[in-house]
């Protein structure tokens, strides 16, 4: 399961005003503490208008970001905070 979710991810980016922290989990250099960091800055601060704003993030590097740059995307939408997904258990 793991393998194709990896393999999926080369093709479909992650949009991160969107993703749960698994999702985020699966990028290239990302894992669950570095996910749930970005969730919470998201949800914190709203929506993520692009990479440079993820700067100073707990644990995440330029050498971070420069991984993710080509496998991530920025939805424009907005949320109210009871939308906001963590982890795909929450997902009826």
């Amino acid at each position: 399961f793991y393998f194709l979710n990896t393999a999926l991810l080369a093709f479909q980016p992650v949009d991160l005003n969107r993703a749960s922290v698994e999702q985020i989990a699966l990028l290239p250099g990302m894992g669950q503490k570095i996910a749930l960091n970005i969730v919470e800055f998201r949800n914190k601060h709203g929506r993520i208008s692009s990479l440079a704003a993820l700067r100073g993030i707990s644990g995440l590097t330029d050498k971070k970001l420069e991984q993710i740059k080509n496998h991530v995307i920025f939805s424009q939408a907005s949320f109210k905070k009871e939308e906001l997904v963590y982890s795909l258990d929450a997902i009826p």
